[in-house]
């Protein structure tokens, strides 16, 4: 059976739920997967609920999914509206001081791990790293990708969030997600574009 594993991340606007997903994206192509990815968000500055949902396969894919195998909350209303979604061997990952795992709901501490970095603006890239993590991805590729997407904002803005996505891979190290898969092999191949740019083009 191949891949095709649907991530819905969540949370307020303003939260840095499309940097997540972006990162997310931007691995999978390098490891040469097919996404399609969907970004919901209100138009507000804060405050309203976004949510971006990313499938991913090993083959072509031309629609979401209205399944999700995990379910990344960055806050909690997040759960609250998108767990009937999971399937029943999914995944959330929530966003709480307590570290637990009872095998359908995993806790970590986004902003916690993120102050470790000097600031909480890194929490997306330490769910970012978590996410990896849980799907099987080396550590390495995404480094690869911060380093690109930041280097133009100086050393200190690229080490801080390596640091955080390191954190946040580590922290879900010892834990099990059964639509993990192998991403030895990894090649880079084809391109990301929104929706609007295909239809323009």
């Amino acid at each position: 059976m191949g891949i095709d594993v649907t991530i819905k991340i969540g949370g307020e606007a303003g939260q840095g739920i499309q940097t997540v997903g972006q990162l997310l994206a931007l691995a999978c192509r390098q490891a040469g997967l097919y996404i399609m990815g969907m970004n919901d968000f209100e138009s507000r500055i804060r405050g309203g609920h976004s949510f971006f949902q990313l499938r991913i396969s090993d083959s072509p894919v031309h629609a979401p999914h209205h399944r999700t195998h995990l379910l990344v909350c960055m806050n909690e209303r997040t759960y609250t509206t998108h767990k009937t979604e999971v399937v029943p061997d999914g995944l959330s990952l929530i966003n709480r001081d307590s570290v637990d795992s009872n095998g359908t709901k995993l806790s970590i501490s986004f902003m916690d791990l993120a102050k470790k970095t000097g600031g909480p603006i890194t929490a997306n890239t330490v769910a970012a790293g978590a996410v990896l993590a849980l799907l099987g991805c080396p550590l390495e590729i995404l480094q690869d990708i911060l380093k690109k997407q930041f280097s133009s904002k100086g050393p200190k803005v690229t080490d801080q969030n390596l640091l955080a996505a390191q954190l946040g891979h580590e922290a879900v190290q010892n834990c099990t997600f059964t639509y993990a898969f192998d991403w030895n092999g990894a090649r880079s191949g084809g391109m990301l574009i929104e929706g609007s740019q295909s239809v323009a083009l």
